[in-house]
């Protein structure tokens, strides 16, 4: 960065654990990171929509779990629209973690905070009550990383990741 001229970049979002710049640029700016040996890709910061998945059935879930394989010990990151902790499925949470057996451990917005638990599509909230279907004794991370535009942004998304490496021993 220090071979840019200031005025022709914005700082994004900063990662600690992935080798990721995320700059918003003018034509100026871009054309030298192009021209730089060390610079391996140029990415646009696209947006992703959700999309709906398919049932518990078709992995035979009730299997799993007569085996014995609840997700003991273990979390899951949903990086989606958020999850609402609030509802039986999770415990009736008043917070994450909170009661003790919450299922829900944490909950961070990655893209702008909304102040919601869970944005209006409750998309978030689904994924994550498919992944306590498959494994029920298992904590959810809800990392929101969907915008009010309805999009999640590559910045929000490898800002999550990147907590989820520095986190990862933390729920386990």
């Amino acid at each position: 960065l220090a071979r840019l001229a200031k005025a022709n970049y914005v700082d994004g979002k900063k990662l600690d654990h992935l080798p990721f710049i995320h700059l918003q640029v003018n034509r100026k700016a871009l054309e030298a990171l192009l021209n730089m040996d060390e610079v391996r890709s140029i990415d646009e910061n696209k947006g992703l929509e959700p999309h709906l998945i398919e049932s518990l059935e078709l992995i035979k879930a009730n299997q799993i779990h007569s085996d014995g394989f609840t997700g003991l010990g273990t979390a899951v990151a949903v990086l989606d629209t958020g999850v609402d902790y609030t509802l039986a499925a999770f415990g009736s949470c008043s917070a994450a973690g909170d009661p003790s057996p919450c299922k829900v451990a944490y909950v961070q917005d990655f893209a702008p905070n909304d102040s919601l638990t869970d944005d209006s599509s409750g998309h978030g909230t689904n994924v994550s009550g498919i992944v306590v279907g498959v494994a029920p004794d298992t904590k959810i991370l809800g990392l929101d990383v969907f915008r009010a535009d309805g999009f999640a942004y590559y910045s929000d998304i490898l800002a999550a990741i990147d907590w989820v490496i520095a986190n990862r021993d933390t729920y386990t």
